[in-house]
């Protein structure tokens, strides 16, 4: 029994021992490329560069938040529908949205008002 103890863990010191001089040679092997300048390694880099600079493009294009309209009185009144935040306010929505223009010019807005729900607020679009 003894004997089949110190086989197993003889074999597994032995595979853990190749494990790491694996890890080990990579490791040696990406250095050296690094130190050298590998164009190999700076064609990848760059490309790997020219997909993040892409997905973060999809992102910030494709990111937009709906908005929410209200009136109270004679002035307009503009949330994000997301999260209930307060965006801009004014007596039309022409200058609700030139507002929310200054204030986030990051942040993309977009949003749909339906006639009845214009004609409800008695909001009239030139």
């Amino acid at each position: 029994m003894d004997d089949i103890v110190w086989s197993v863990i003889s074999t597994l010191a032995v595979f853990y021992c190749g494990y790491k001089l694996g890890q080990h040679a990579t490791a040696v092997k990406i250095t050296k490329m690094l130190v050298d300048r590998d164009p190999r390694l700076e064609r990848m880099v760059e490309r790997a560069r020219k997909e993040i600079a892409k997905l973060e493009d999809q992102d910030s294009a494709g990111s937009t938040e709906e908005l929410s309209v209200e009136r109270h009185g004679d002035q307009i009144y503009l949330f994000a529908k997301s999260d209930g935040e307060f965006l801009a306010q004014g007596a039309s929505l022409q200058e609700c949205l030139a507002r929310i223009e200054q204030r986030f010019p990051g942040r993309n807005f977009h949003g749909l008002l339906s006639k009845e729900h214009a004609d409800q607020l008695g909001i009239t679009v030139k």
